[in-house]
């Protein structure tokens, strides 16, 4: 008789090649075929696979946080960031129709007063969403974009002729979010990855991200946008510029003092002996300017406090590993290391984001 065949090795794929895997997908998805962002229509399974491949991706990076960090600064991920993220909000800007509302998730009673509005404001699925394909199919149909807007209440007809019933309500919100978490994380202590902000043709990266998002993600629902943009913009005055042109960065400081001023006596108290622990670094014109840089002192004084900033975000990566609730992971102390809470209240206060401005 033949011997038993043995199961395969498992061969466990490095972080860079599932994260370039995944994006490759989502902007091949998202790429119109005519360059046209305003007549790409996306049915809801492709909707579905752009927000599991963007949550795939966030679980990695809590389970294998040093290893995406050092990733995700090569050249090779930069790129594919830049491209996959430009398309994915440039969908976003031509296509706000599809942005259908999350319901609200119930609130846990612990939460400051901005996290309860994004919460009323709907934050994501809390499960993959399962979506059923009938056998009565209609080959061709596509969809129209007012029914992509109320996709998770009926049948819709979808590219390859699909009609597809299911909870998917909200599937592309959720995929926003998603990519909103990614980025806060991607660009938390991270200069390379900042950098990839302001690269563009016609417009940097960063206008057409703050330009695709609706009123709303300033407002009621700047929790789950403002911690990014805290990460994009922390310490890099040439994003600062950017920002400054397309929208008011004073509200970022208002949000910031707000979720300390919400917090405890004990909590502040704890978070002043934590941002003690972490050296203040002078503000980079861009992250290329430290290898220019001829001063000795301040090249030291960026790299000790980059190291400092390294270390509290893996920190942050682990301590999220337990969260078990997929909303809690919006909140900013699990978006942002609460050690450096105190130098970024003080690197955007309204004089030192305008002597940021000045300065280029």
């Amino acid at each position: 008789s033949a011997a038993p065949t043995s199961d395969p090795p498992v061969v466990a794929m490095s972080s860079h090649k599932i994260i370039s895997s995944l994006f490759s997908m989502v902007q091949n998805i998202l790429t119109p075929v005519n360059g046209k962002y305003e007549d790409h229509l996306l049915s809801i399974p492709a909707t579905l696979v752009i927000f599991v491949a963007f949550r795939i991706v966030n679980n990695l990076f809590r389970a294998r946080g040093a290893e995406v960090s050092e990733a995700l600064v090569t050249e090779e991920l930069r790129t594919l960031i830049f491209h996959t993220t430009s398309a994915f909000f440039n969908f976003i800007g031509a296509s706000t129709s599809c942005l259908e509302r999350i319901s609200g998730s119930a609130k846990d009673g612990q939460n400051s007063r901005s996290f309860e509005d994004a919460l009323e404001f709907g934050i994501t699925v809390t499960q993959i969403p399962r979506a059923m394909v009938t056998k009565n199919a209609v080959a061709g149909s596509t969809s129209s974009r007012s029914n992509m807007s109320s996709m998770a209440a009926s049948s819709h007809r979808g590219f390859g002729g699909s009609a597809i019933h299911g909870p998917t309500e909200g599937a592309m919100r959720a995929a926003l979010h998603e990519l909103l978490l990614f980025l806060g994380l991607a660009t938390l202590a991270e200069p390379k990855v900042q950098d990839v902000l302001s690269w563009g043709k016609s417009r940097p990266l960063l206008t057409t991200i703050i330009g695709a998002l609706p009123a709303s993600y300033f407002t009621m629902a700047h929790h789950i946008l403002f911690p990014t943009l805290i990460t994009m913009l922390f310490n890099d005055s040439r994003n600062m510029l950017i920002a400054n042109r397309d929208m008011n960065v004073d509200a970022i400081h208002s949000f910031l003092k707000q979720e300390m001023d919400a917090l405890t006596n004990k909590q502040q108290k704890k978070i002043r002996a934590d941002a003690a622990t972490i050296p203040s670094a002078p503000m980079k014109k861009t992250p290329a300017s430290w290898a220019d840089d001829t001063d000795s002192e301040l090249e030291d004084a960026l790299e000790e406090a980059a190291a400092a900033h390294g270390k509290a975000k893996i920190a942050l990566l682990r301590q999220t590993k337990s969260i078990q609730n997929p909303l809690s992971l919006w909140k900013l102390e699990n978006r942002v290391p609460t050690a450096m809470w105190a130098e970024m209240l003080t690197f955007f206060t309204p004089e030192a984001s305008s002597e940021s401005e000045d300065s280029d």
